[in-house]
């Protein structure tokens, strides 16, 4: 079974949100990753990357601040 870490590249430096994830599920900006035990994190933003060798799915967070 190949279970994945959800990694924030958002500050520059990777930040786990999220661990044993077994499912993602995207609607628009939002990203809902569920891990082997069911339980969700539900994250806006968009995916980076998938190493699929490494179990590890990069995010970037999107701005909540409106853009001029």
């Amino acid at each position: 079974m190949c279970l994945s870490n959800v990694m924030d590249l958002t500050s520059g430096k990777p930040t786990q949100i999220a661990s044993s994830v077994q499912d993602v599920s995207i609607k628009g900006d939002v990203l809902t990753f569920t891990d082997i035990l069911g339980q969700e994190t539900v994250f806006k933003g968009r995916i980076a990357h998938i190493d699929l060798i490494k179990n590890v799915i990069a995010v970037n967070q999107l701005s909540t601040t409106p853009e001029n």
